[in-house]
């Protein structure tokens, strides 16, 4: 396990309110839309999605619902991964 534990609900900036929930993102929150930024942001995957949504296999929601859904796996795996 690493030192310190990465907590994901954890707040990402400064530091909980007295009544010890967050203000603002949590880690998690905010590892999952750096995530999402790169997913949007990587021409394999634009062109991945883009490719389904001409097939008809997805729309315009469905989309977005997948970008979102991997962002949220990509940022549980990377905190499981810092706390090793």
């Amino acid at each position: 396990m690493a030192e310190q534990e990465t907590i994901a609900q954890e707040a990402a900036f400064g530091h909980a309110a007295e009544n010890g929930h967050c203000c603002g993102l949590s880690k998690r929150e905010h590892f999952a839309a750096l995530m999402m930024q790169a997913l949007i942001a990587n021409p394999e995957r634009y062109k991945y999605i883009a490719d389904q949504f001409n097939l008809g296999e997805v729309d315009q929601e469905g989309a977005s619902a997948k970008n979102a859904h991997k962002a949220v796996k990509l940022a549980d795996a990377l905190i499981a991964e810092l706390n090793k």
